[in-house]
Order: C-alpha cells, then structure tokens, then sequence
C-alpha cells in the first residue's frame, strides 16, 4: 500500500480455484473422467485482519484440510496419481485468488482489491528477504527489496510463520 493514507479495518481473504476430477470405473480399460471446471473454495489463513501501513505475510498450512493440497488422486486422464503438488496445481489449473478489502482513509468509502496467482507466479521453499528496518527513530521500507527472495528447508518446522 503505497498510499500516504491508510486503508482502515483491512481484512483479507484467500480462495482457490480449480478443477475438480472424479473418475467412474477407474479399473476399466478406459475409465470415464468428469471434470467440473473452476470450482472455488476458501483457503483458511492464519490471520485475516491486516495492516496496510507495513508490508505483511500471509500464511496458510498446506495439510489434509487445504484445498491446495490432495494426496491421492485422478489426472486427467483417469490415472491414479501420488502426492506430487506440483503436478496437481498443473493438472487441476489451482489458481489463488486474494481479496483485500477496507474502508478509504478520507472518503469513507469501501475498497476492494483483488490479487490473482497461478503456478507459475509462484516459487518454492523460499521466503521474502527482510525489507523492514529501523533507521535512527523511524522505521524505513526498502522497497528495492520487496521482490526478493532466499531459500529455505522445506519442511514445516523450519518456518516461524507457521503455527500448529
């Protein structure tokens, strides 16, 4: 939010949309794959008040409650497939939609924005470099470093965003 005002009582919400495969007769020669196109479902976050006024981390756990994530399933064309999220955010087209929404500063009035992101706006087992600091009595955004990112381990106790 680069605004010179704020964004009051800021919430956020996350939804993913994707394609939903059922397969009829999986053992069949040629077993019958129906897709229902783009169906949309909530993404539970970890917080959904927000402050505009610093840049912020959204977090949702990736477990067997996500609509993100799916441990055994059907491609489309009726194979059954393991765990590999990769493949099925491909296959299922998963894309992450995130609505921000607040009341306008001056006006009063209600603001909605809408952030959308596919697989291939996405990058894994890294996190945001550190873009806030403190200079003397203020505190100072480097906007420069907004983008950037390091790696990390790729396991669930390594992040301090995540909690059980």
């Amino acid at each position: 939010e680069l605004r010179h005002h704020q964004l009051l009582q800021a919430t956020v919400r996350a939804f993913c949309v994707r394609h939903e495969r059922h397969c009829w007769n999986p053992d069949a020669e040629e077993p019958i794959v129906e897709t229902m196109q783009y169906v949309t479902k909530p993404v539970q976050l970890q917080q959904d008040n927000i402050l505009m006024s610093l840049p912020q981390v959204l977090v949702h756990k990736i477990d067997d409650s996500s609509p993100l994530f799916q441990k055994i399933w059907y491609d489309e064309s009726g194979n059954l497939r393991d765990y590999d999220q990769k493949a099925f955010w491909s296959d299922r087209d998963v894309e992450i939609v995130i609505l921000v929404e607040g009341t306008e500063e001056l006006t009063g009035a209600s603001i909605q924005t809408r952030h959308s992101y596919t697989i291939s706006d996405l990058v894994w087992n890294r996190r945001f470099v550190d873009c806030v600091g403190q200079n003397d009595d203020s505190i100072v955004i480097d906007f420069s470093r907004f983008h950037e990112t390091t790696p990390v381990p790729d396991n669930l106790e390594s992040c301090p965003y995540v909690f059980e």
